[in-house]
């Protein structure tokens, strides 16, 4: 019975750890650079996605592949 109260606690323990070693709560939230629209930058990026899908489905992955690269 005493057995799983130190495993618990050691996973309550990494996964505080592991949260503060996010990125994001050690810098805080991310601010937009100026003169960027982060709504239009998401909705250029999800189109994109949806083009590349569409190409591959379509069976033409060169296409696929380079529409994919722009978005990396």
């Amino acid at each position: 019975m005493s057995q799983p109260l130190p495993f618990l606690l050691c996973l309550i323990l990494l996964g505080g750890l592991t949260a503060c070693k996010t990125p994001q709560a050690a810098e805080g939230p991310s601010r937009p650079r100026p003169g960027i629209d982060p709504a239009r930058t998401e909705e250029v990026v999800a189109q994109r996605y949806v083009d590349a899908t569409t190409q591959m489905i379509r069976g033409d992955l060169r296409t696929a592949s380079e529409l994919y690269q722009e978005v990396l």
